[in-house]
């Protein structure tokens, strides 16, 4: 990918076998691909993942073989490439103007206004007079201006490619940034990012997707099973936050998408000064889960107490995480001890 501009047919097949390993590490099989391609890859502060787009990203490889043929000009492999390809600099400009400096008056710091005008358009020559000229006698040199250092680098092209200004998830970016530093497993982080992007098994999404003609909730059979009902409404997970000692009543909470519910106990959490306990929180809901797929899997009976236990013994694993439970316990009083009563009493 770094020499060759690779066909889009072999890209796409690239990009198709990175979904299906992403979604299903047997990549033999057929799976479903909750989100698409074009998501997972937006960055991981704007929602994706982070994938990088296969053309895009060989583009943006290979441009560094033209960034050095245009910069070393007078060696062997340029000087070779040049003769066998004929490669010439496409223009319409005239022979005699090859640098900046041909377009300035002799021993002078200014345009030459005439030039300009009888060789560029009108448009052109206004944008060229525009530029001021510097007064340091320094060599014409290439410049990147995408990187501070000035030189072309695959990564700065790469986001030049795929930039998107004003993206639709540029606002939540400080939401995106705190699930991805929650300071727990990655698996923890990919858990909360799929709650946040909608794109877990839960029996509404399998009805949007014509795979069940039911939705209803597996658990409490009472109400469509939505992510939010799963997490928040079903009453073992009402249960289950009633317990955890947080103070986080669900029912009490007014959001329409997890994302606002995070957001909601990530405030709520930091004006308590229990800031830390959010990794608590995505351990809770990571727990509800699982006593979930027990209940429906192997016909465990969900039991509130046991997934508070399992979340905190997870949250309990982290040496980070000490300091943040201690918060949590009242301060014990000093132990009574027995004293030798004076003589004679």
């Amino acid at each position: 990918m770094t020499i060759f501009v690779l066909p889009i047919s072999v890209t796409k097949k690239l990009e198709s076998l990175a979904s299906k390993f992403w979604w299903n590490e047997d990549v033999t099989k057929r799976s479903i691909h909750w989100l698409r391609w074009s998501k997972l890859t937006n960055p991981k502060l704007e929602g994706g993942i982070g994938f990088k787009r296969m053309a895009e990203l060989n583009l943006s490889l290979a441009a560094k073989q033209s960034w050095k043929l245009l910069n070393d000009t007078d060696s062997l492999w340029a000087t070779t490439l040049k003769e066998n390809f004929k490669l010439h600099h496409p223009t319409t400009r005239p022979e005699n103007i090859n640098l900046v400096a041909d377009l300035t008056l002799p021993n002078s710091s200014s345009w030459n206004l005439d030039l300009i005008q009888e060789t560029f358009s009108e448009e052109e020559s206004k944008l060229i007079l525009s530029i001021p000229i510097g007064h340091m006698n320094a060599a014409d040199s290439l410049i990147w201006h995408y990187t501070n250092s000035g030189i072309y680098s695959a990564k700065s092209g790469y986001k030049l490619l795929t930039s998107n200004p004003g993206g639709d998830n540029s606002h939540l970016s400080s939401f995106w940034k705190s699930i991805w530093n929650l300071g727990g497993p990655p698996k923890l982080s990919c858990f909360i990012w799929r709650c946040a992007t909608n794109s877990f098994v839960v029996q509404s999404n399998f009805q949007a997707r014509n795979i069940s003609a039911f939705a209803t909730c597996k658990v409490c059979n009472q109400e469509d099973e939505t992510l939010t009902h799963m997490l928040f409404h079903c009453p073992t997970s009402k249960q289950t936050w009633f317990a955890s000692n947080l103070g986080i009543i669900t029912q009490n909470m007014n959001f329409n998408s997890f994302i606002d519910w995070w957001i909601d106990v990530s405030d709520y959490l930091a004006n308590a000064s229990m800031k830390g306990q959010i990794l608590r929180v995505a351990y809770i809901c990571w727990n509800i889960c699982l006593a979930r797929y027990a209940l429906i899997f192997h016909q465990k009976v969900v039991d509130p107490i046991a997934t508070v236990r399992a979340a905190l013994q997870g949250f309990t694993s982290h040496p980070t995480s000490c300091n943040q439970l201690s918060a949590l316990r009242p301060s014990s009083s000093p132990t009574a001890k027995w004293l030798l009563p004076p003589s004679g009493r």
